[in-house]
């Protein structure tokens, strides 16, 4: 049985990134990078602004926290603004989550609950190496035939181990494996869309490298984990 079998992740939906002030971001995101907001809502039970911006077939989520006292503003305080999230397209969200349950994957959310993206739901970083997990069930299906991100990376400890995760949880397949002698880097290609997901590890023992940290398209880079936000 092919890896993922049985599977409705279909696309790469949003990658989340936690800010200070999304105004100010948005000078850059829709004034420099030409992009155009699909969503900005005050999520107060959650204590964020989220402001989800198409990018082709992919959308980038802003999220800023508008309370002290919640998970995204500890994160912020802690980290700074990076990326939080890597969010995954499913069409029925109830069954990926009894999937996963089965698999043996830690949840944040037991069960779905709406988000801005939708009906949402988050794994634990501990399940996917270090690297914070959405999946998503949008109201609205329809996806610009645009490309959107290039790649996205993400850092892991061990990357056989994480491959078979990925597999097991998102149902990526292997596309390439790279071994970038200069860096002792080991470099497994994934396509999900028109994306290609790549997880980043030591090759050898004497790489250096860790789990947990993650980049787009050779720009952003940080920490995909800490507290679920809005979705």
């Amino acid at each position: 049985m092919a890896a993922g079998a049985g599977r409705l992740i279909d696309l790469l939906h949003h990658v989340g990134v936690v800010l200070p002030d999304a105004d100010e971001a948005l000078g850059f995101y829709c004034d420099v990078m030409g992009l155009s907001v699909a969503a900005d809502e005050i999520i107060e039970d959650q204590g964020v602004r989220g402001v989800l911006l198409s990018c082709g077939e992919n959308e980038i989520e802003l999220l800023e926290p508008i309370r002290a006292d919640t998970g995204v503003a500890r994160f912020l305080e802690s980290r700074g603004p990076t990326l939080h999230h890597i969010c995954l397209r499913t069409d029925d969200i109830a069954a990926e989550l009894d999937r996963v349950r089965a698999l043996g994957v830690e949840l944040i959310d037991e069960e779905w609950r709406y988000g801005l993206a939708g009906k949402i739901a988050f794994i634990h970083p501990r399940s996917m190496h270090g690297v914070l997990l959405e999946f998503a069930q949008p109201p609205d299906r329809h996806t610009s035939p645009e490309k959107g991100f290039d790649h996205l990376a993400a850092r892991v400890a061990d990357y056989e181990t994480a491959k078979q995760r990925w597999g097991e949880v998102a149902g990526l397949e292997q596309h390439a494996q790279l071994h970038i002698e200069e860096s002792g880097m080991l470099i497994g290609q994934f396509p999900i869309g028109q994306c290609m997901l790549e997880l980043l590890a030591p090759d050898g023992p004497d790489s250096g490298g860790g789990g947990g940290a993650a980049r787009g398209g050779g720009a952003a880079r940080g920490a995909a984990g800490g507290a679920p936000p809005a979705g």
